[in-house]
C-alpha cells in the first residue's frame, strides 16, 4: 500500500496546524484544542486518521489530499454500524470533516471523479433548458 519513501505529518483541528503537545490550549478550553491526527502518505495514496477527546465536536480542516485527488471516509466511530466501516463505498469529503465527540476517522485519498467530457456537459445543458420551458409551459 504505502512503498518508500513515505511521510508522516502530525494535525490538529485548525487548517495547517500541528496538535498541542503542550496542553496550553487544552488549558485554556479552546475548541477542538485535543485534536490530534497524523496523516502518512506514499507516493501514490495517503491515509488521515483522526482522533477527537473533546467532549463537543470537532471541525477538523483535512489537509490537501494531492494533485487530482481527494479524501474518502472509511471509518468514523460515531456511526452505527454498519454506516461507522465503508470501505468500498465512502463518502467523499472536501476541506473539512466534522469529528464527533470521543470518536475516531480514518480517510484515504481516492482519484478525483474526472470532469464529464464536453458533449456530455452540452447535453445537460440542453436537457436542463428543455425542462426549464416545460416548466414555465
Amino acid at each position: 500500500m504505502f512503498d518508500s519513501p513515505r511521510a508522516i505529518s502530525w494535525h490538529g483541528a485548525g487548517p495547517m496546524t500541528v496538535p498541542d503537545w503542550s496542553g496550553e490550549a487544552a488549558a485554556a478550553l479552546l475548541p477542538g484544542s485535543n485534536y490530534v491526527a497524523f496523516m502518512v502518505k506514499g507516493e501514490q495514496q495517503a491515509v488521515y486518521v483522526g482522533f477527537n477527546p473533546n467532549p463537543e465536536p470537532c471541525s477538523a480542516s483535512l489537509p490537501p489530499p494531492g494533485l487530482s485527488m481527494q479524501w474518502k471516509r472509511l471509518v468514523d466511530t460515531a456511526r452505527l454500524p454498519p454506516q461507522d466501516v465503508d470501505l468500498e463505498a465512502g463518502e467523499l469529503l472536501h476541506a473539512e470533516y466534522v469529528v464527533a465527540p470521543g470518536a475516531a476517522i480514518m480517510l484515504e485519498t481516492v482519484p478525483r471523479p474526472a470532469a464529464p467530457p464536453p458533449q456530455a456537459r452540452a447535453a445537460v445543458q440542453q436537457a436542463s433548458s428543455v425542462y426549464r420551458r416545460m416548466g414555465d409551459a
